[in-house]
């Protein structure tokens, strides 16, 4: 068994190998959440089909490290019915991360554009993870709309 430290400093099981070698990650996070309501600017995903360490929360919307290490992260939704432009990013700590990168839906076409953004960042204790929804707006379906991420090492 390999542990390591949390922020209110207890050991806590990250890796435990059994007798038959078979390896499992009980502390490791996983979170896919989805949201139902169109909208616009920070999205709380509210309806959790997996929430692994319940690092995620449905009352702000933010997935906060439970331990430093590097994450997997994914939004995916469909622009709303209107011919604005959509834009969708991930916040760090409440600011753009990598201000470059986001997901961009041109005007024009009233309804349907799909669009995934994927990234992967290095978090530490604490840090918390938001999707930002800072132009136009989302469809809002729990078949379109979603967010979900995982440790990686």
């Amino acid at each position: 068994t390999l542990g390591h430290y949390n922020s209110a400093n207890t050991e806590v099981q990250a890796l435990h190998i059994n007798e038959s070698g078979i390896v499992t990650e009980p502390q490791k996070p996983i979170f896919d959440v989805a949201i139902g309501a169109a909208g616009s600017g920070v999205r709380v995903f509210n309806v959790v089909y997996v929430n692994i360490g319940s690092n995620y929360s449905t009352t702000n919307g933010k997935f906060t490290a439970p331990v430093a290490g590097t994450y997997f992260f994914q939004t995916a939704f469909i622009k709303n019915n209107n011919a604005n432009v959509a834009r969708r990013r991930f916040n760090k700590n409440g600011t753009a991360l990598y201000s470059s990168r986001q997901m961009r839906m041109d005007s024009g076409q009233a309804y349907g554009d799909p669009g995934t953004l994927a990234v992967i960042v290095t978090l530490a204790v604490g840090d918390y993870i938001q999707v930002d929804q800072y132009a136009g707006e989302s469809l809002g379906s729990v078949s379109y709309d979603y967010f979900h991420g995982y440790l990686i090492a």
